[in-house]
């Protein structure tokens, strides 16, 4: 009998390196030292584990949210026009399961095999595999290539793209744009009638400037997530917002009925409270300290860091003796989390082997044990 035939877009590879990397076990001889996935549930205080409890124990938190909460929409239009200075109406919000659901919505509903898809890399590449399902036609531009940059990528291309997707703040270089960069981009949109959308989750870490919205050049034709996760601390609970331009968000949440629910509205309650409430400068003060504890404990293994600008990642070339634990950064990757318990997440770009180092790890005491696992690995392997 012969196997069942997958469809063309079923054979695209689904595999991550968080996947690959979440499978690997650690040492049992070492101390697990954790700079991989940028979670930190150390921002949930108190008082927002007891508001989440309090809406826990109310009939209607049992029921079907929808995707509705006023309370959240409200929060959310509140906090854009104080933080990024942008007029939203309800009709330009939808309230997600976080941004991977979104993103992949997204794909199904805007790209088909005529589309010419422009994404950029290294990033959180959920809308790229998921508009290669789609069999959409896709391009990446390399954020790490200094000899042209994206604006003058689109002008010298032949090709006129209809959808661009950007994740700015950039996980996970930590790279950022200006607004002039905005009305660039805004300028070739025009003239191609391009969508837009940019993954907004770390916009609320930038660190020179206030943060810099897609949306602060008009919503026509663009759309921008944003993460309670990232900015909160929710990781868990999957609690996000994507706006914009009030035609796709309409449709948007047609489609988005077929897939889900909704979140419970105890969470999505308590996602409008910190919205309200909170502010992020807090943490931003903790990531920028903990940035340059970092660096300074890590130039002294040649592995070397620009200026913090955005997000609370550091993203490093793989140093030279770094090799001798793997041909690539994948294989280093997981030699230091099985071998020597340390996690760090792999990038191969062009070729060339980085790491990213999350500074979001739980204890403050874990940069000195770097210092100590990082002399240990280098004179091991030497």
């Amino acid at each position: 009998m012969s196997e069942y035939r997958l469809p063309k877009r079923m054979r695209t590879d689904l595999s991550s390196r968080f996947i690959k990397m979440s499978q690997a076990k650690t040492s049992s001889k070492y101390e697990v030292l954790n700079f991989g996935i940028g979670e930190d549930t150390s921002l949930l205080n108190k008082s927002t584990v007891d508001l989440i409890y309090k809406e826990l124990n109310t009939n209607e938190s049992l029921g079907y949210s929808d995707n509705i909460c006023p309370e959240l929409v409200e929060a959310f239009s509140s906090y854009a026009k104080r933080n990024y200075g942008v007029e939203l109406k309800e009709e330009n919000i939808a309230i997600t399961m976080g941004i991977k659901s979104a993103l992949n919505l997204l794909a199904i509903l805007l790209v088909d095999s005529y589309s010419n898809v422009l994404v950029t890399s290294p990033g959180y590449n959920i809308f790229k595999r998921s508009a290669e399902l789609m069999n959409g036609r896709i391009d990446e531009y390399n954020l790490l290539d200094n000899e042209k940059t994206l604006i003058d990528y689109l002008n010298s291309s032949e090709k006129g793209y209809q959808i661009i997707e950007l994740n700015y703040p950039n996980n996970p270089t930590g790279k950022s744009v200006t607004n002039s960069f905005y009305v660039e981009l805004e300028e070739y949109a025009k003239k191609h009638n391009s969508i837009i959308i940019n993954d907004g989750a770390y916009i609320d870490y930038s660190y020179f400037s206030k943060p810099i919205s897609l949306l602060s050049q008009g919503l026509k034709g663009k759309l921008e997530l944003y993460s309670a996760s990232k900015s909160f601390g929710l990781t868990g609970l999957r609690v996000g917002i994507i706006a914009g331009d009030k035609d796709l968000i309409k449709k948007f949440k047609i489609l988005q009925d077929q897939y889900d629910s909704g979140q419970a509205r105890p969470f999505l309650k308590t996602y409008a409270a910190l919205l309200n409430d909170n502010d992020t400068n807090y943490q931003k003060m903790k990531y920028y300290r903990r940035y340059y504890q970092f660096k300074s404990v890590v130039s002294k293994y040649d592995i070397y860091l620009d200026e913090i600008d955005s997000t609370f990642y550091a993203f490093f070339k793989m140093p030279e003796w770094m090799s001798k634990l793997g041909q690539d950064a994948m294989e280093v990757a997981l030699k230091l989390k099985s071998e020597y318990s340390l996690i760090f997440i792999p990038y191969v770009v062009n070729g060339q082997n980085y790491l990213r180092a999350s500074m979001t790890y739980k204890d403050e005491s874990d940069i000195k044990k770097l210092d100590t696992r990082l002399n240990m690995i280098r004179n091991n392997e030497s």
